[in-house]
């Protein structure tokens, strides 16, 4: 039934005249699998969805609906339709739902060959969504940009996002779409929660060391959230996690769309061996919502957290960041995301990379060289 649901509903939809890129119906097939307590068991194809529209469109569309849909029967498949004039609609239902609306503020991205994702605010009114006319944003593809990682045999992708410019630049743009743990960048996250939540009142109380020896010796000391944050204390964080409690952090995860807002694996353990995964997109995306104030989060936390992403002021420019790390498999995964200020303009961008493990003699800096090289040669220096 569901099958043939599907069938059905892309015949249809090839049937639809040809459109200009940005106007006209596209649409989209999901399915979702809901528990009986109406949360999420599983969404087909990782929550990516695909749309396909008649005519010349690019060969893929991705879209990620990204929110709650307060949807409690399990099994159930429908097709949704995005309209161009901003009417959310629902078609082809089968099984049985009590709503089908979305809550708070999703946010809609879009991906083709041509363009690059960009992450949009909605205000939903019973079906109704805003205009969509400026999702698509064309990339300025770098593939110059890879002699930077190849000098530091890496593999990788890093996505910038020029604020004045409203403009995306990339380097291996498919990479980009991909989502991986957040390792160590989650500290981001963390500090804004833990503030809020009142785990620390700031970033210069102290939280006592745990007394487990750990093989860096500047971990074995008591540590605020400054130093923490400066060279990536897990256990200082772990504490912060336990603190701020399995409830509010997973509602502060959906109320900000954090990655696929996934705590398996453990309330002191999920961004580091869990479930939760985020792309660079979504990471700059992420990171845009907090400069801009545009998180739950309390005005302080964020003030907070990003003077202490400070990395380095070279008078010209500040470079904001974190870093992440992790084996995955024999492979070091690894981050660097965070924002640059200039005197006129705002970039934000996510460094993602990965080598097989022990291959790169100095993984960090590794890292620091290619976002060097990448904004050196952005700014013109």
């Amino acid at each position: 039934m569901k099958n043939s649901l599907l069938i059905l509903f892309l015949l249809l939809a090839a049937q639809v005249p040809a459109q200009n890129l940005l106007s006209g119906e596209w649409y989209l097939a999901r399915q979702y699998v809901y528990n009986r307590d109406g949360s999420i068991d599983s969404v087909s194809g990782d929550g990516i969805d695909f749309f396909r529209k008649a005519g010349d469109m690019p060969d893929l569309l991705k879209i990620d609906v990204s929110g709650k849909f307060s949807m409690h029967f399990r099994d159930t498949l429908f097709h949704e339709r995005l309209v161009y004039n901003g009417t959310f609609v629902l078609s082809g239902k089968s099984g049985i739902m009590q709503f089908d609306l979305p809550l708070g503020n999703p946010s809609v991205t879009l991906l083709t060959n041509e363009t690059m994702m960009i992450s949009r605010d909605y205000d939903p009114v019973q079906t109704t969504l805003r205009r969509v006319e400026k999702i698509f944003h064309k990339a300025d593809i770098r593939e110059d940009f890879g002699k930077f990682f190849d000098e530091q045999n890496l593999e990788g992708t890093i996505l910038v996002y020029n604020e004045r410019e409203k403009r995306y630049i990339v380097y291996n743009p498919e990479r980009a779409r991909n989502a991986y743990i957040p390792a160590s960048t989650f500290k981001i996250f963390n500090s804004m929660a833990g503030i809020t939540y009142g785990a620390v009142k700031d970033e210069n109380e102290i939280i006592k060391w745990d007394g487990v020896k750990r093989s860096r010796e500047e971990l074995n000391k008591d540590l605020d959230m400054r130093e923490a944050f400066r060279i990536s204390s897990v256990w200082f964080y772990q504490e912060i996690a336990r603190r701020i409690g399995a409830e509010n952090m997973q509602k502060a995860l959906t109320d900000n769309r954090y990655g696929n807002r996934n705590m398996n694996g453990g309330l002191d353990r999920f961004w580091l061996d869990g479930e939760i995964r985020i792309s660079p997109e979504q990471q700059v995306d992420f990171l845009r919502r907090m400069y801009f104030g545009k998180l739950s989060f309390s005005e302080k936390s964020v003030r907070i957290t990003k003077n202490i992403m400070l990395l380095k002021d070279e008078g010209v420019y500040k470079l904001y960041g974190k870093t992440g790390w992790m084996d995955s498999g024999g492979i070091d995964l690894g981050w660097l995301v965070g924002f640059v200020e200039t005197a006129d303009n705002t970039y934000f961008y996510a460094l993602n990379v990965q080598s097989p493990q022990g291959t790169v003699k100095n993984f960090l800096t590794a890292r620091r060289a290619i976002v060097d090289k990448v904004f050196n040669t952005l700014l013109g220096r």
